[in-house]
C-alpha cells in the first residue's frame, strides 16, 4: 500500500502519487512530475507518471519515482502538471524535505 510521507533521509527516493477523476473515452491526458526548489523555480528533474486504471471508469491513479539520492538536504517542491485535450493544463503542488545526512 501507499503511505504518506514528506520528509525523507539519505539515499531515498520519494514517490509521487494523485488521483484524476473525469474524462471521456479516448481523450488525450499528458502528466509530468517535477521536483524543483521553489514554486516557479526550473525543474531539476522532471518524470512521466505511470497511470493506473481503477474499478471506477472515470478514475485513474498516477505515479512517479523522483530521484532524492544526489540532492542537498533541505525543501523541495513537487509539481504535478496534466492537460487534457481542451481544457487549461492543471497543477497539484506539494513540499517535501530531505534531511540531513
Amino acid at each position: 500500500g501507499f503511505t504518506p510521507q514528506l520528509q525523507f533521509g539519505a539515499g531515498t527516493d520519494a514517490v509521487a502519487y494523485f488521483e484524476l477523476y473525469g474524462g471521456a473515452t479516448n481523450m488525450q491526458v499528458s502528466a509530468v512530475v517535477e521536483l524543483a526548489t521553489s514554486v516557479n523555480g526550473p525543474a531539476i528533474a522532471s518524470v512521466t507518471p505511470t497511470a493506473l486504471g481503477t474499478v471506477e471508469k472515470d478514475r485513474f491513479i498516477f505515479t512517479a519515482l523522483l530521484p532524492l539520492g544526489t540532492l542537498p538536504p533541505g525543501d523541495y517542491i513537487v509539481r504535478a502538471i496534466v492537460g487534457a485535450e481542451g481544457q487549461p493544463e492543471g497543477r497539484v503542488m506539494h513540499t517535501l524535505r530531505k534531511a540531513g545526512q
